[in-house]
Order: structure tokens, then C-alpha cells, then sequence
């Protein structure tokens, strides 16, 4: 998990990512990334685009619980260097990244 945190909420400049993992035995290779930030993973950004409606509609509402839960952001570029597994992302600020390996 990566956090880009800052004290002010102002937009700022997003960081690039990279995550080097020593000694990966194999498995897969790809992980799934979610994200919370402005675009994912986040009904009270929904809302706010919404107007700050103080009565949405049953449509609105909807609209809000599909943002609310985990969502998928785009895949990172990963690589095997030897047996280290380097993983890079950009991450917006104020956002955060999980990064998931199944087996």
C-alpha cells in the first residue's frame, strides 16, 4: 500500500512509484492495483461533482454506491530484474494504492 499524502488539499504534482520487492520466487508477476482518489474508489467525490446534493435523486444515490468499494486503477508497469520484482505507478496526491498478488 502507497499513500501520496500532504498537509494542504490542494491539487499538487502527482509521485511516481517504484516498488522493489527482493528475493520474488516466481508466482504471478502482475498484481491488481486499486485506488482511492478523486476518480476512484471515492462516492463523496461523486457527490461533490454532484453539487453537495443535500436531497439526490434514487439515480444519484446509485450513482454514488457503485463508487463506493474498491476500484480498479490502471495496471502498473512491472518487471523481473533477477529475483527482484520492480513494480512502478504513478500515484496522484492524497491518493492511495493497494497492490494485491493472488496465487
Amino acid at each position: 500500500m502507497a499513500w501520496h499524502y500532504h498537509d494542504d488539499d490542494v491539487p499538487g504534482r502527482e509521485a511516481r512509484v517504484t516498488l522493489a520487492i527482493p528475493g520474488w520466487n516466481g508466482g504471478p508477476v502482475q498484481p491488481t492495483h486499486y485506488r482511492i482518489d478523486e476518480d476512484h474508489s471515492n462516492a463523496f467525490a461523486v457527490w461533490k461533482r454532484m453539487g453537495s446534493l443535500q436531497e439526490p435523486t434514487t439515480e444519484q444515490v446509485a450513482e454514488m454506491d457503485r463508487r463506493d468499494g474498491l476500484e480498479e486503477a490502471a495496471a502498473p508497469e512491472v518487471r523481473l530484474d533477477g529475483k527482484t520484482l520492480v513494480v512502478m505507478f504513478p500515484l496522484p496526491r492524497a491518493a492511495v494504492s493497494l497492490l494485491e498478488w493472488r496465487r
